[in-house]
């Protein structure tokens, strides 16, 4: 297993090395059974002397930690997971953790946001947006997939494009030119592993701190965390049957988030006259 660890110069090395053996036992890094470098290996790694290590194992051996096994090695103890625990209940160390600065929290836009949440299996599933499985070309795809895999076998392995594969995003430019009308070119398609992704880049490119953003209401929350994590004003703008009601739309608005083809969640289609409302106040 290689190990890294981190020495400073000034102090007791051997400490330094016990420590941050220890805290890669208590936060799981090594687990019950994993198998430490030799002595004399994680001496030469670490530069120091053979002693250092020792003293170090030496510690975590009586402590409980680490177990030697004749001819084997050193592994991390099966009790140590109960140790562990042990020492996390102590309430000495709950107070130490309770004085501990803060750690890294995620930005206010996005806490206590629930990206994927579980599921039990349903019978019956009316979630938006969830295709049956039973219409996917299975046998098709997994055709395709084989293809791929036999006539890459001795390609090299490499980084594809940062903005998707060339064929994919001809196919789609001429996918949704067909389907939606829409005027576009591969070059000015970008793939993203979903919309989360896709909100997040339109938000950095397109969105200032401070600036108004006017989402559906009832919209997208995902898609609205994302903006504000941006900085973006969110204002909430209400839609009715021909979706979103342009006429409330906040003055000096710096971006509309609409779903004009299917809106989310109650499922109208914007009207034309509603899109062509939507397009003058963009253009005024």
């Amino acid at each position: 297993m290689e190990l890294h660890l981190s020495l400073g110069r000034h102090g007791r090395l051997a400490s330094d090395v016990y420590r941050q053996l220890l805290a890669a036992i208590r936060d799981g890094r090594l687990r019950p059974g994993d198998q430490l470098p030799a002595t004399r290996q994680l001496a030469k790694s670490l530069e120091v002397s053979r002693n250092t290590v020792l003293d170090a194992y030496q510690r975590l051996t009586a402590e409980g930690f680490l177990v030697g096994r004749a001819g084997a090695g050193t592994f991390v103890s099966p009790e140590a997971a109960s140790r562990v625990r042990a020492a996390s209940s102590d309430p000495r160390t709950i107070a130490k953790r309770r004085d501990r600065p803060a750690a890294l929290t995620p930005a206010a836009a996005w806490r206590g946001a629930v990206v994927s949440p579980s599921l039990a299996p349903a019978a019956f599933d009316f979630r938006i947006g969830i295709p049956d499985p039973a219409l996917f070309p299975w046998d098709e795809w997994r055709r395709a997939v084989a293809h791929q895999l036999h006539s890459r076998r001795r390609a090299r392995a490499s980084y594809p494009e940062a903005h998707g594969v060339p064929r994919l995003r001809a196919a789609i430019a001429r996918s949704v030119g067909l389907s939606r009308g829409v005027r576009t070119t591969a070059d000015q398609i970008v793939v993203t592993s979903g919309a989360q992704q896709a909100f997040d880049l339109i938000a950095r490119v397109l969105v200032e701190p401070g600036a108004t953003v006017a989402v559906e209401e009832p919209g997208y929350p995902p898609a609205h965390a994302a903006l504000r994590a941006a900085g973006a004003r969110v204002e909430p703008v209400p839609v009715d049957g021909e979706g979103i009601v342009v006429s409330a739309l906040p003055p000096h608005t710096r971006l509309v988030y609409v779903t004009p083809s299917h809106q989310f969640p109650l499922g109208h289609v914007m009207s034309l006259r509603r899109r062509q409302e939507l397009l003058s106040f963009c253009a005024a």
